[in-house]
């Protein structure tokens, strides 16, 4: 429902995808799919099923190779929406596990939408979603994604700004570079015909009071850019994604995703050749009992 509220009309493609075990599975595959096309049908937006026979590929390759392949095909970069059950766990071995932290980590560069079972305040019908962009120094670029790609002020959705500082440990140079980095967001999005419905500025732990602030002021998508060169998860945006009342969009440099395809390629490529060298030390194992047996 999250990504069928998020499509813009007549200028988004939505596809619902699945992937199951084998060929076995593909019917139920198919009948979950058919259900969540319904739903998705409400947007009015181009809606597309597809259920993937995972095979002998595990669960992430699979989804890494399909989100791969939807790039190359369309020319730019598909937002992957998931839910997670896991993130939410009270068990912290099922967090640390999650399926979805493992995707954001393999989709370096593709912005990714996370929606848990918290995320009551996200969006679920098509027009008035409420986005707050966080105001960091590294975050321009996903300010400029959220006005371009997800936001459409003609249907009534609007943009908030969140800033999180520690007046205890702030001096007043650190206050007058906060103000000039919130300024600067206001221009980024006003450059992109977006205006600020409200700037919210909050002092504190940034996972409880970007939370309160998402609460109070009825924020359905949260959206943060990921430091450059992050390979984990930072605690404090865990927590946050685990409490948000809002749906969180994941944005991520995407010189990361380079790096680690090139560091992908080369593992794949030393796959390979391992995979050759078996194969011809198993053919000369043949051939020596076939010439043993003569």
């Amino acid at each position: 429902a999250t990504a069928a509220s998020m499509a813009r009309a007549g200028r988004d493609a939505l596809e619902i995808v699945t992937f199951v075990p084998t060929e076995a599975q593909r019917g139920d595959g198919e009948e979950l799919l058919a259900g969540l096309r319904r739903v998705a049908l409400r947007s009015m937006a181009e809606v597309k099923t597809t259920c993937v026979v995972r095979g002998m590929h595990g669960l992430l390759d699979s989804m890494e190779r399909f989100v791969e392949g939807v790039a190359a095909q369309h020319g730019a970069k598909p937002v992957v929406v998931m839910g997670s059950v896991q993130l939410t766990s009270n068990v912290f071995s099922y967090v640390v596990g999650s399926i979805t932290l493992s995707v954001i980590r393999r989709l370096a560069g593709t912005p990714v939408v996370v929606v848990t079972a918290n995320s009551k305040q996200a969006p679920t019908k098509p027009g008035g979603m409420r986005a707050m962009a966080l105001v960091e120094g590294h975050a321009r670029a996903m300010l400029s994604f959220l006005c371009t790609t997800l936001l459409d002020t003609a249907r009534g959705d609007k943009l908030m700004l969140g800033q999180v500082m520690s007046s205890r440990n702030t001096t007043r140079q650190q206050a007058a570079n906060y103000r000039r980095l919130l300024d600067s967001f206001h221009h980024v999005a006003f450059s992109h015909q977006v205006p600020v419905a409200k700037a919210v500025v909050v002092d504190g732990a940034m996972e409880k009071v970007l939370c309160e602030a998402v609460d109070e002021n009825g924020v359905g998508l949260l959206a943060i850019q990921l430091p450059a060169g992050t390979k984990s998860m930072p605690q404090q945006l865990l927590a946050l994604l685990r409490s948000s009342r809002a749906a969180t969009l994941i944005h991520q440099d995407n010189s990361v995703r380079q790096s680690m395809m090139r560091k992908s390629g080369a593992l794949r490529r030393s796959v390979s050749m391992l995979h050759n060298v078996l194969k011809q030390a198993r053919m000369a194992l043949a051939a020596g009992e076939a010439m043993h047996r003569d």
